[in-house]
């Protein structure tokens, strides 16, 4: 069982962070981040309309 994310395991499962250059829209500053895993590479998340949407549809 995981009991806390520690550095050694971020290390383990972390390959790099890429940080982009901050764009300004909507009142607030907005950077993306990529992750890069050291197995599976990087994973494509949602872009924010997509997530809103899913939220949206979902029940409850």
């Amino acid at each position: 069982m995981l009991r806390s994310f520690t550095p050694t395991i971020a290390n383990l499962l972390i390959e790099r962070i890429e940080v982009h250059n901050n764009d300004k829209y909507d009142s607030y500053c907005h950077a993306r981040a990529d992750i890069y895993f050291t197995v599976v590479g990087i994973l494509d998340s949602p872009v924010k309309k997509e997530s809103l949407d899913m939220y949206e549809r979902s029940p409850g």
